[in-house]
């Protein structure tokens, strides 16, 4: 279904840092999850910029509480971002989607990483991925697909669920790559 521009009301979350989001100095992933929560019983979505993908747990928690359940997750980056740790560390940039998994945080029928071109830490990281219930759109199938047919694929995947689209800046240029 689609909505008219002033159907919908959007605010914008800052998150700035490796864990600290604006208007919440020093906040923890619960934290950021009830921030989120409580923004959103207020307008109808939220927009989260800048920052890394540690935002993304307390984000999903808060969306799934919208919700009344989990949603589909599209991840537009270079990187699966679904590793057990990262340096000793559950709770990183490199760590998100595994912890949402844990939580039920999405739906494993209609979610997906775009964009994915490595690196990986062992051939086991493809393998949970996809137990996960991600699907993959390597970058190299926007050249062969072009992206008209990966719109679709990831329209046809989403369906007519609820979207939370997190995009991280390497998925574009390399430069930024972590």
């Amino acid at each position: 279904a689609s909505h008219a521009a002033e159907e919908i009301q959007l605010s914008v979350l800052v998150v700035s840092g490796s864990a600290k989001t604006s208007h919440c100095k020093n906040c923890t992933v619960p934290g950021a999850a009830r921030r989120a929560t409580d923004l959103l019983n207020k307008v109808g979505g939220i927009i989260s910029l800048g920052g890394d993908h540690t935002i993304a747990v307390p984000l999903l928690r808060a969306i799934n509480k919208k919700c009344n359940g989990p949603v589909s997750l599209v991840h537009f980056d270079a990187h699966l971002d679904t590793w057990d740790t990262y340096f000793g560390a559950p709770y990183t940039h490199g760590t998100p989607f595994r912890r949402a998994r844990e939580e039920g945080l999405f739906l494993d029928d209609a979610s997906m990483h775009v964009g994915i071109r490595g690196p990986l830490y062992s051939r086991d990281d493809i393998k949970n991925d996809e137990s996960f219930g991600f699907k993959i759109i390597h970058c190299d199938e926007f050249q062969t697909e072009g992206t008209d047919k990966i719109a679709e694929r990831i329209r046809k995947r989403v369906g007519d669920n609820p979207l939370y689209l997190s995009i991280d800046i390497d998925v574009l240029d390399p430069a930024f790559e972590i």
